[in-house]
């Protein structure tokens, strides 16, 4: 059989040959390619050739090998040690399931004491204990329909969340917390209500009502 009839054969020669040669080469060296198509790596290149100047980079050393081996099983061993459940993932979502427990409570709450019910800018059902003398915000109470819906989506939504899960401390705490917020917000509103009846006259009857209010839930 003629080699010059095994293509194959000659590549594979030619692609041994480079690797012999650069793996012992130095850095720079010298490219070309020859008559039968096979590439050629040297320190200088023979005259009358197309080459070109081109840099190998030497293979890592065994030490290297071996340290980014060694680095690869303490890597593996740690990943190891790690829970099988995303323990970031499960917090994330056990936070989000006792804020909508809290949430749930503090709407049905709400719902519960008889009085107009809305809305505030924070999505949260509040109670109208005191109707302002100042401010119409009838608009936004939500009428018989709204609150029949509205107290089965909130019952729905404290079953779904107010579970096992979510620890019962942690959501008394979250509830009280928010109360006590809400209710600085309304003494402070209660207050400066008082203050506008003092200056006008025509409202005893509410004066005397909200006093009795603030009193009871304001220091």
């Amino acid at each position: 059989m003629s080699y010059s009839n095994a293509p194959w054969l000659t590549a594979f020669l030619c692609s041994v040959l480079a690797m012999g040669i650069v793996d012992s080469a130095n850095a720079k060296m010298c490219k070309w390619v020859d008559e039968n198509g096979c590439v050629h790596y040297a320190e200088t290149c023979p005259e009358g050739v197309k080459s070109t100047n081109v840099e190998i980079q030497r293979p890592p050393a065994k030490t290297q090998v071996d340290e980014a081996n060694k680095r690869f099983v303490e890597i593996q061993s740690e990943g190891a040690k790690k829970p099988s459940e995303p323990t970031e993932l499960l917090t994330f979502e056990s936070d989000q399931m006792r804020d909508r427990c809290i949430k749930a409570k503090l709407s049905l709450d709400a719902l519960s004491q008889k009085v107009p019910v809305y809305y505030d800018k924070q999505g949260q059902m509040q109670a109208e204990l005191f109707k302002s003398v100042r401010f119409d915000r009838s608009s936004s109470y939500l009428n018989a329909d709204a609150i029949k819906s509205a107290r089965k989506h909130w019952t729905q939504v404290k079953q779904d969340n107010c579970t096992s899960a979510v620890p019962g401390s942690e959501v008394r705490r979250g509830v009280k917390q928010r109360q006590k917020e809400h209710l600085q917000k309304q003494c402070e509103l209660w207050r400066s209500e008082l203050e506008y009846m003092d200056r006008n006259k025509g409202f005893h009857s509410e004066r005397l009502d909200l006093k009795k209010l603030f009193n009871a839930n304001c220091k």
